[in-house]
């Protein structure tokens, strides 16, 4: 079917997510594959561009309809500086971290059939968007396109499973 097009289209948080992980994942990898620590984001020296190149890239391999495309092109330019103002805030907090891995799959079971009664194992599986490490210790990021979930969304309660299980699981 052809959907009319509204006066106030635009990409879902779940696209617009997508974009920005995407982003982030080729720009994290970078430092992955070559080894090097986390330098402070600065836009001197070339890094508007490599922001706009990177976004690109993602742009060009993403799957919508047309009509997502042409929106997806006309908020090019206040993704790139979310994605930047986001990267000068980061790398400055996280300023010669290692970068361990970027959507990392993670899968555990966490309840097996024989433990169950079920015919088949009970599993969580998820990505990991970024994992980086100092001085022997690893950290978890996880980005988040709207808002971040509460500690008590993430807590198990005695009789109340957690509203959020994604950090939850990452706890677990």
């Amino acid at each position: 079917k052809i959907f009319q097009e509204s006066e106030n289209a635009k990409l879902s948080s779940l696209d617009t997510g997508k974009i920005l992980h995407g982003v982030l994942e080729l720009y994290f990898g970078e430092y992955k594959k070559t080894g090097k620590t986390i330098e402070k984001f600065t836009t001197l020296e070339n890094g508007n561009l490599m922001i706009e190149n990177l976004l690109q890239k993602v742009i060009e391999d993403y799957k919508s309809n047309p009509i997502n495309l042409k929106i997806l092109e006309s908020q090019k330019s206040e993704i790139k500086n979310k994605i930047i103002r986001f990267l000068e805030y980061f790398t400055e907090l996280y300023e010669d971290f290692s970068v361990c891995g970027t959507e990392l799959e993670l899968s555990s079971t966490i309840l097996s059939k024989e433990e169950s009664g079920l015919a088949v194992d009970i599993n969580l599986m998820g990505k990991i968007d970024l994992v980086i490490s100092k001085d022997d210790s690893v950290f978890i990021v996880d980005y988040k396109t709207q808002k971040t979930p509460t500690i008590k969304e993430c807590k198990v309660g005695e009789n109340e499973d957690p509203k959020n299980f994604q950090l939850a699981f990452y706890t677990y």
